[in-house]
């Protein structure tokens, strides 16, 4: 979905643990191949080291994607949420079984 606004990272390979965009702001859009997007999947956040545009993945979408993109975006974030607090409750539940209470 992000390759859909920002277009191909640098490196195409799944399952990096960050991929490197062109950024989209007005004071990098002239920058061509320079790459000074960093997104980082597993925490969903995205920073341009040269212009500080930064967030969670959601705010490229209501910033340069459609109305559809957005709300996909926060589909699959609330998805991701939803697997996340799942997990930690297993976890939780794991260890309140072992008697390990924080």
């Amino acid at each position: 979905m992000l390759k859909k606004v920002l277009k191909e990272p640098k490196k195409n390979i799944d399952n990096l643990k960050e991929y490197e965009f062109n950024c989209p702001s007005s004071q990098c859009k002239h920058d061509k191949d320079k790459f000074n997007l960093n997104f980082s999947p597993e925490i969903n956040i995205f920073r341009c080291w040269k212009c500080k545009y930064k967030g969670f993945v959601h705010r490229i979408f209501e910033d340069y994607g459609t109305e559809e993109d957005l709300r996909l975006s926060r589909q699959k974030e609330s998805q991701n949420m939803k697997k996340e607090k799942i997990i930690l409750m297993k976890i939780l539940l794991a260890n309140f079984r072992k008697g390990i209470v924080h």
